[in-house]
């Protein structure tokens, strides 16, 4: 099944209040979110391991899933748009070097110019060095 068949078959159980249309998803998926991330959370504590709530991960994503469905039914757009829409932008990004966020560029930026002061300094001293062999 592809994505858009998903949503076509989907929305044939969103069944909520027409005045609500939008709203409803747009609130299901923060809050299915928020379950999905609630479940994560339990293992930085050591409570549980991702192994352990893989199956529950997998329905409530599947509900997170869910509310994106609707919500893009709601809006009039095919999750395929949507999702090539997305996958566009980052590519983008990715030819334009700007993936990962402004600090991690900036600490990306940090390390080459310490790699290439380190290969500098390294040529320095092993020039150096060759001149010190050769003249005792």
């Amino acid at each position: 099944m592809d994505i858009d068949e998903y949503q076509i078959n989907a929305s044939k159980t969103a069944i909520y209040p027409e005045n609500s249309k939008v709203i409803y998803p747009a609130l299901g998926l923060a809050g299915e979110a928020g379950e999905v991330s609630n479940k994560i959370k339990k293992t930085l504590r050591g409570d549980i391991s991702i192994e352990d709530i893989r199956h529950d991960l997998i329905h409530e994503i599947g509900d997170v899933l869910w509310y994106i469905s609707a919500l893009c039914s709601d809006l009039n757009i095919r999750m395929s748009s949507v999702a090539q829409m997305n996958l566009d932008k980052l590519n983008n990004r990715l030819q334009n070097d700007m993936l990962g966020g402004s600090s991690m560029r900036e600490k990306a930026k940090e390390q080459e110019d310490t790699v290439a002061y380190l290969k500098k300094r390294v040529i320095e001293l092993e020039t150096r060095i060759r001149k010190s062999l050769r003249h005792p």
